[in-house]
């Protein structure tokens, strides 16, 4: 604990209940986008991801090889947290939220626009697969920090067991 200059003990003020509820309804809005484009993408790239970028590996390689690119978004996603944890800290949760969504939006975007193989040739598998590990680094960052941002926004003694029905009712 920590003194301050007055000799005292800083006080701890407990968040608002109306900021406790944007600040919900902000990271599950953020979660749920940052959500949808991570898993869209897995979704269809069993239809379209390995006919149009791997065609030279065939219908199972090319499946195969579109599956791999959902895996190399996982992995990379410790790694987005435990950056865009460190610069939570640093700049804020707030536009630390508001960067790994843009990241997302834009990483999401560039797959939408990518070239297929048969434009530009093994350039687009590597294209496709630099755009999911952008996703996969934007995903880690968003789910720590948006659990971040709510627990540091729970109600005082209520920060393990954080309930958004707890609020509405006024318990």
């Amino acid at each position: 604990m920590t003194i301050t200059d007055s000799g005292k003990a800083p006080t701890t003020t407990s968040p608002s209940v109306q900021s406790a509820r944007r600040v919900a309804w902000a990271s599950l809005v953020g979660t749920s986008l940052e959500s949808f484009d991570f898993y869209v993408f897995a979704y269809f790239s069993a239809y379209f991801a390995g006919p149009l970028f791997f065609e030279p590996l065939g219908a199972v390689g090319g499946t195969l090889a579109a599956f791999a690119t959902i895996g190399v978004g996982f992995v990379i996603r410790p790694v987005g947290a435990v950056i865009f944890g460190h610069l939570g800290d640093r700049i804020g949760r707030r536009s630390t939220l508001l960067i790994t969504i843009a990241i997302m939006g834009v990483a999401t975007g560039l797959i939408g626009v990518l070239p297929t193989y048969e434009s530009i040739g093994v350039w687009a598998p590597v294209l496709l697969t630099f755009a999911r590990l952008i996703q996969g680094f934007s995903a880690g960052g968003e789910w720590g920090g948006a659990t971040s941002f709510l627990v540091e926004y729970a109600p005082a003694g209520r920060r393990g067991f954080f309930q958004f029905r707890r609020w509405r009712s006024g318990r």
